[in-house]
């Protein structure tokens, strides 16, 4: 059976935590991270025209 699993999407603001204990790492910037006990899996992005062609979104899959 294959281990649970989610999207996260970057494209229109940012995906983490309030508490997160990293800070602000790019300021002004989507962002996005899995969870603790995940990892990323994949990535997803564009290069449609007019596109900036940075990460859509993250695949991220459950550790173990």
């Amino acid at each position: 059976m294959a281990a649970p699993s989610r999207i996260v999407a970057l494209a229109r603001h940012t995906m983490r935590r309030d508490d997160d204990r990293d800070g602000d790492f790019a300021h002004g910037h989507h962002k996005g991270r899995c969870a603790d006990g995940e990892y990323a899996a994949g990535v997803a992005s564009t290069g449609r025209i007019g596109s900036s062609r940075t990460p859509d979104a993250l695949y991220c899959r459950e550790l173990g």
